[in-house]
Formats: structure tokens, sequence, C-alpha cells
């Protein structure tokens, strides 16, 4: 069992190897640092540039592109999802993806984001969460530390972003004393005790040990180291996982035979020790507080090539890339200016004792007035041109320009889009003018899953209590089996920041304004602006509204069909009754060709008894008075024939 004095020993042997070899890219990332803040002429060029009456001008081009990067990523934050492996519960995982959202938004995300920004300036950014119980002493609430490149140093051998090669992690912060015995439950008595202003040398990029003295606080040290350890390990015989058995050997028993698949082998497991180090003295020791079994730190690197050795180039962020570019081009606008102000002024040439204040010949400026003495002319003093501007110079500074934007190709994250881009499409152009980003990217969706498993395995200890009372629903039974369940980490694109939700909402509306059937209320729910109350309450009532004039045309349109189908009912009726009155018709002309044919019979009859009557008519006179009853006869039928109506066709009733 190592003593306190081990520990500290440890501390500072692991310390001094390190940063042995990490010396040099914590040089060059304070040169960075500097450089995005605008600290971009060194004491040698400033103190020539002074020593020649010359001007320095800062044009911080790379701040800018920095800028955009962050932004953009910011911007396309991705929420982490947990997903169900192998035998593990998808509804558990469902559960498990609300809680994880309760604990990373806001302030995680915005940690993530913050930690993406310093790596694209210094190179690595370092992120951890930790669980504070000074305001829960049961299950603590989830915070996240953010640390910066100079307040951390580790195993410089580490080749892996989780760590798992990494022999310790000890990170420094200045604190004051009442903070420090607010971390460390009973250690009142040694922290009074304390004195300030202990120099040891260590962490020397910080602020604080470069102004030290200057504050009364204290140098608080977490030693992270890994060890491994002898004892009891559980090995699932279906599956192969295997998870250390920290109880005792009487619970070990049981358990065993509660679940027979299990097996029991004695080994050694991995685990991280936990120390404090408070101005050279141990305050505690013991495992992983939170039981992850791991180092809580995740490292956000920017670019990050173990095969190398130099650690300066090894580990370096994008400010790397532009520094050289930008630090030229202030260099060339610099002398580009001094030339223009030394042509606008180039001076003049005259006669000794031409002008009567020779210093009137130096002034610059509207209003300038020289005198000349007397027995001299005005050509005896005389400006002297300036020669043009070479065009050579500003295509040579336009050049310097564009190297800077062709280093990491972002034109396209620089525009905005307009009325005729659709959302889709300026996401496109965004994310292919990111894409020569790609390492970066990559690296830093890697740090987002790690951070994001750390979470994951601390909310797992939460208590049925909190989980209810933070998702509103009861744990599964296998919420908090994270022995053997295995659960990992997703991404998914869904509209979280602003940016997000205004590009979902773009896209709806393209989508409703090319014809597609978006419900208004789909669209006032997408809607990134906010709405005042007042303003809900006019939109509900303008919905309801809405929703009554629809209800109302319904009903006019029932009227209208029910108009419709009396009408329909009445011309039924009334062809009907006019089909009807057509058979009347008929019947009528029926009758009366009857008539007409027992007329003709009648006249027929007629006709024979005048025939008789005539015997004693003379035989001449007989046929004149024959054929004019005949004539007589021809005509009756001609006219009872035009009054026969003809029989219409009929096809239905």
């Amino acid at each position: 069992m190592p003593t306190d004095y081990d520990i500290v020993s440890d501390f500072t042997q692991d310390y001094n190897r390190a940063y042995m070899l990490l010396n040099s890219f914590y040089s060059e990332a304070y040169r960075d640092v500097g450089f995005y803040l605008g600290n971009q002429w060194s004491l040698e060029q400033m103190k020539y540039l002074n020593s020649e009456r010359r001007n320095s001008f800062t044009f911080n081009k790379s701040r800018k592109t920095i800028n955009m990067v962050s932004g953009y990523l910011s911007a396309n934050q991705m929420q982490s999802v947990v997903v169900n492996r192998e035998n593990s519960n998808p509804q558990t995982a469902e559960q498990l993806t609300d809680l994880l959202h309760t604990q990373l938004a806001p302030k995680g995300y915005r940690a993530m984001n913050k930690a993406k920004h310093n790596s694209l300036v210094a190179g690595v950014s370092w992120l951890s969460p930790w669980v504070d119980y000074r305001s829960d002493y049961v299950n603590g609430r989830v915070e996240f530390h953010l640390d910066n490149w100079n307040d951390v140093i580790w195993d410089p051998f580490s080749t892996r972003m989780d760590l798992e090669d990494c022999t310790f992690v000890a990170r420094r912060k200045y604190l004051s004393k009442d903070v420090v015995k607010s971390l460390v439950p009973g250690s009142e008595r040694e922290v009074d005790a304390m004195g300030y202003g202990n120099r040891d040398e260590k962490f020397t990029y910080e602020p604080y040990a470069r102004q030290w003295g200057l504050q009364e606080l204290l140098a608080y040290n977490e030693y992270w180291k890994q060890r491994y350890k002898k004892g009891w390990i559980l090995v699932d015989r279906n599956t192969g996982d295997q998870t250390p058995w920290k109880g005792d050997k009487r619970r070990l028993d049981m358990y065993q035979q509660m679940f027979p698949n299990l097996a029991v082998i004695e080994g050694y497991y991995k685990t991280v020790e936990y120390n404090i180090v408070v101005e050279n003295r141990l305050l505690y020791s013991g495992e992983d507080p939170w039981g992850i079994g791991e180092y809580p730190f995740v490292p956000y690197y920017c670019v990050f090539d173990p095969s190398y050795d130099l650690f300066q180039w090894k580990i370096q962020g994008l400010q790397r890339l532009l520094r050289d570019s930008n630090e030229e081009y202030n260099m060339r606008k610099s002398k580009l200016l001094d030339i223009m102000d030394s042509q606008i002024g180039s001076g003049w040439k005259a006669k000794s004792g031409a002008v009567s204040n020779p210093k009137s010949l130096f002034q610059t400026g509207q209003g300038k007035v020289i005198f000349f003495n007397p027995g001299f002319e005005i050509d005896d003093a005389m400006r002297i041109d300036p020669p043009a501007l070479p065009e050579s110079l500003f295509k040579l500074q336009e050049s310097f320009d564009a190297d800077i934007k062709d280093f990491v190709a972002l034109g396209a994250l620089g525009t905005e889009q307009t009325d005729r881009m659709s959302a889709m499409l300026f996401k496109m152009k965004q994310s292919m003018a990111i894409m020569q980003l790609g390492p970066i990217m990559d690296n830093f969706k890697e740090a987002d899953y790690l951070l994001s498993k750390k979470v994951l395995k601390i909310i797992q200890k939460f208590t049925p209590e909190k989980v209810q009372r933070l998702i509103k629903q009861d744990p599964t039974p296998e919420f908090h089996n994270n022995s053997f369940l295995e659960y990992d980490i997703d991404f998914t694109e869904l509209p979280m920041t602003d940016y997000q939700k205004q590009s979902a909402f773009m896209q709806a509306w393209s989508m409703k304004m090319g014809g597609v059937d978006v419900p208004d209320e789909m669209l006032w729910e997408m809607s990134p602006y906010p709405i005042s109350k007042k303003g809900k309450q006019l939109i509900e009532q303008r919905a309801q509204a809405a929703q009554e004039a629809q209800k109302q045309e319904q009903e006019d349109k029932a009227q209208v069909n029910q108009l419709l189908q009396a009408k329909a009912f009445t011309d039924i009726s009334l062809g009907e009754e006019r089909l009807s009155r057509i058979k009347y018709d008929a019947a009528l002309s029926e009758e009366r060709l009857a008539a007409a044919q027992e007329e003709r019979s009648r006249s027929a009859l007629n006709e024979v008894r005048a025939i008789k009557e005539m015997d004693e008519i003379d035989i001449n006179n007989a046929a004149k008075t024959l054929e004019m009853i005949r004539g007589i006869e021809e005509e009756q039928r001609l006219k009872q024939a035009d009054t026969v109506v003809p029989q219409p066709a009929v096809t239905g009733k």
C-alpha cells in the first residue's frame, strides 16, 4: 500500500518526465493562443520596427477563420442517443437517451463546443464530467469541467483518444481555501494551516503560475493514476463479457448461485486511482469516486498524429496552419502602408535660405503655408513628386489574403442563404466546404462519443426516484444493471441548436411553398422564433376560426348537395309528367283516327244510298254526279290525314 509520500513522489516524477517531452508543445500552443488573441509580432520584430520608425499593424485574419469553423461546429452540434446492443433492452435504451439528454442539454453540449473551439486554437482541450455532491448528497449533480491546454499534463506516450494506454493524467487549478475544503470534506484543519505562495515550478504555462504571489490561492492538483489490481472477475459463459467484482466473498457466492451461467476467476483488472494533492500535501487517495472505472477526461484533439515524435508538430490546432500566412500578411501590409506614407510625404527640394521657416516643409495637412525669403522665387522650393506604386505590390497582397482562405477552403461557410437557395442546398454547400477538415471533424466526433459514454455510466447509478423525477418514468428492471448489458452511443441530427431549428423550419416552409401539404400547426411548432403568450392565443383563435370556417363550408356543401338531389328528383317527376302527356296525346290521336275511319265508312254508305236514289236520274247526269261525289270524298280524306298525330317511340317509363 503506497504511503502519502510515495503518491506525492510519484506525482512529481510523472510530471517531470512528461514535461520534458511536452514542453515543446506547450511553447507552440502558447504562441498560437497569443496569435489568435492578436499578439502576432515578436519582441524582436517590434524592437526592430520601432527603431526604424516603421509601422507594425495587426490584421487578425486567422481569428475570423477559426471563429467561422467554430461557429459551424456549434450550429451543427449532433445529439447523443443511446442504442441497445446484443441482449440489452430497447426500452431501457430509450429511457437512458431521455436521461442522457437531461444531463447534456444545454450545459454539456455548450462545453463540447467550447472544447472544440479551444482545440482549434491550441491543438488540444480537455473536458471531463464530474459529480457534484454538494447540492445532492445521494445522487449528485452531473457537471462538466473544461480544462485548457495548459491545465493538464498526461502520459506523452499515450496514443489513444480513449486514454486506455495512458499511465497518468494530472491537472491543476488554483482555488481558495473555502473551495478546497468544500471539495475535500474533513480536510479543514490541514487546509487552514497551509500558506500561500509555495511555488513548485509545475504547470508553468498557467496564468496564475506566471503571476505567482498575486492571489491568495492554493495549488489544487488532481493526480489520476492507472493501476492494475488483483481480484475476482465475473465472466458470462454465454457472451464472454466480464466485469470485476468489488464485493466480499460471501456476497459473491450468493450472486453466483442466483446466476449459475457466471464464472468466477481470479485475475487482474484495470482501475484508476484518484489523488488530491494540495500544496504538495496528499488530502485524499482512493478509487474512482464516480464508479466509472476509467479516467473522466476526454481529450479534444484538433490535429493528433501519434506516429510522430516531435510534439510541437504532433499536436497542433488550426491556428498553426494559419499562423505563417497571417504573419506574412501583416508584414506585407505594414510595408505597403510604409511605402504609401513615404511617397505621400516624399519631401522637398529647395535652395539654401529660400524658405523663411524650413520646418514648414515637413508639415502635412490642409492649410499649410510656406513663406519665402526676399530675393527668392517660388521655383526655388519644389515638392518631389512620388513615383507610382507598383501594381505587383497589390497583387502580392491579394495572394497572401487568398492563401489564408485556401488553407482550409472555407469560402462556402462565409456565404449567406439566399431566398432562391433551399435550406438543404445551403447545408450541402457548407458540408462540401467543411469536408477538407475531415480528420479534425472525426477527432471531435470521437471525443463527443467518449464523453457521452462516460456520462452514460454515471447516470446509470441514479436512484429510481431521481430517474422518475427527471424523465417522468419508472426505470426498467434492466436500467441499473450495467454489468453485462451493453449500451452504446450514436448521434442523430435532430434539430437542437438555433441554427438547426431555423434550417429545419426553412426546409419545411420550402416544402409547403412547393406544394407539399405541411400543416400550419406543424410550422408553428417548428418555428425557432419566440412566440408571446398573446401571440399563441391569437394563433389558437385563428386556428379555431379556420376550423369553424371549414365546418361551415362542409355544411354548405352538404346543403347544396341536398338541393341538387331535390332538383334531380323534381326533374325526374317533370319528365314523367311530360311522358304521360305524350301518351295522352297519342291516345287522343288514335281516338281521332278511329273517328275518321268511322266517318269514311259513313261517307261510303251515304254514297251507296245516293247512287241508289239516283236510279231515276239520267245516265249522263249520273256519271257526272258520281265523279263529283268521289272528288268531295278525296278532299275529306286528305283533310282527315293532316289531323292525325304520329305515335312516339317510348323507350322507358
